[in-house]
């Protein structure tokens, strides 16, 4: 991800777009080969080793920004770990002790001195089992200079470019308020995965839809939201190259720019030269789904458990795609739908048009982290909510599922 310094935009008039590269362009080509040969070639070394290198490729011209933003997402490629036999910590508080009980210790002894630098290191050695130069080595190595590269996840010069361009537009999304799409001439299987994305990636959302295969998402962005800022920013950065997968769609956000001033319009569409690199596989599944899957492998019942895809109408306000179907041994058939990150209020008010215009075969399991009660839930779908924490249970999904009489 692109920090906000690295963040290259143009304004016009109430409109904000990144200013993208031409990733067919030699020059970016360059850039981006030499950084990434910089990083292939500092494995094993310290990160301030490797930042000077980065410096001196850099240098101070006028893609010094652009250059400082592709070193940034190949760093996001690499693990850095703490090398050293002992904590750090340990040797501090010990090499600090020792240097109370000894002071002063010089450089140099003399008469006045008898204890110096190297001799105290070499005490706090042999209580460690290290030399002298280990222990020189080590004390420090916990500070971020001294983090060492374990491992480099490599990427075609090309394919960076492209990511840099996809990050620009990820890194304004940290700004949005508001996010609406529309995606035209959707299939049941694309509708079905960008809801699952959404659901997979926590995001609080409504789907209306406007027409024969035509839909509009609009999704709270995370300046809309007191509490999980950060984190749902980075979840709906993340959310956009799913977006990129379908085939006629657009989008339009709010951008907070500026405090005291409105939000700027930031629009892309799929003619929108930016692309995925996510694989076009269509069910990305939350962890409480993998779960409950594996868990209803192992669950004997009458009841056998199906993913199911299914576009339910909730009147001309608002959709459901189903994720499950449930299917009894004399016949019967329930719907379950695993509800996602809401908020406490999207979730009653989809419940109440659960009520008036969804079907009756239809179970739902809530997160409880929406912190709604029984008694909060409309009447008449209240015994067909399920909440749960960490796991969703078979035994307790079952059990609805025999109460109801479709």
């Amino acid at each position: 991800m692109l920090t906000s310094d690295l963040l290259r935009v143009k304004v016009i008039k109430d409109e904000i777009q990144p200013r993208y590269i031409d990733a067919t362009k030699k020059r970016f080509l360059n850039h981006a080969e030499r950084l990434i040969e910089v990083y292939k070639e500092n494995v094993g070394q310290n990160r301030g080793v490797l930042d000077e290198d980065i410096k001196d490729v850099i240098g101070d011209g006028t893609d010094f920004v652009i250059q400082k933003g592709l070193s940034k997402l190949l760093s996001d490629r690499c693990e850095f770990e703490v090398v050293s036999r002992v904590p750090p910590r340990d040797l501090r508080e010990r090499i600090f002790a020792l240097s109370a009980q000894h002071h002063p210790v010089a450089l140099q002894p003399d008469h006045h001195h008898t204890m110096d630098r190297n001799q105290l290191l070499t005490l706090v050695g042999e209580e460690f089992e290290l030399s002298a130069d280990e222990v020189e080595a080590a004390m420090y190595a916990d500070l971020q200079d001294a983090y060492m590269l374990q491992s480099f996840d490599p990427i075609k010069a090309i394919d960076l470019l492209h990511r840099y361009n996809l990050a620009l537009a990820q890194a304004l999304l940290f700004r949005a308020t508001h996010l609406y799409i529309e995606l035209r001439n959707a299939t049941a299987q694309r509708l079905r995965q960008m809801m699952r994305y959404i659901k997979f990636f926590r995001l609080i959302a409504t789907a209306q839809p406007l027409g024969h295969n035509h839909y509009k998402i609009h999704i709270d962005g995370p300046l809309s939201l007191f509490r999980f800022t950060q984190k749902y920013g980075v979840q709906m950065a993340t959310f956009l190259p799913a977006l990129l997968l379908c085939d006629d769609w657009h989008l339009e956000a709010e951008i907070k720019w500026e405090d005291k001033k409105p939000p700027y319009r930031f629009f892309l569409d799929n003619d929108t030269e930016l692309t995925s690199h996510y694989p076009d596989r269509g069910v990305y599944l939350t962890q409480e789904e993998q779960r409950f899957r594996k868990k209803w492998k192992t669950f004997t019942s009458e009841w056998s458990l199906e993913p199911h895809t299914q576009i339910l109408r909730l009147g001309t306000h608002d959709t459901l795609v189903s994720d499950y179907i449930l299917k009894h041994e004399d016949g019967r058939e329930i719907l379950l739908v695993v509800m996602g990150f809401w908020q406490r209020n999207t979730l009653l008010r989809k419940l109440e048009l659960i009520q008036d215009f969804g079907p009756e075969n239809l179970l739902i399991a809530a997160p409880a982290r929406l912190r709604a009660s029984q008694e909060d839930l409309p009447d008449e779908v209240a015994d067909r909510v399920y909440f749960f924490k960490e796991v969703i249970h078979p035994k307790k999904i079952a059990a609805l599922a025999d109460l109801l009489n479709p």
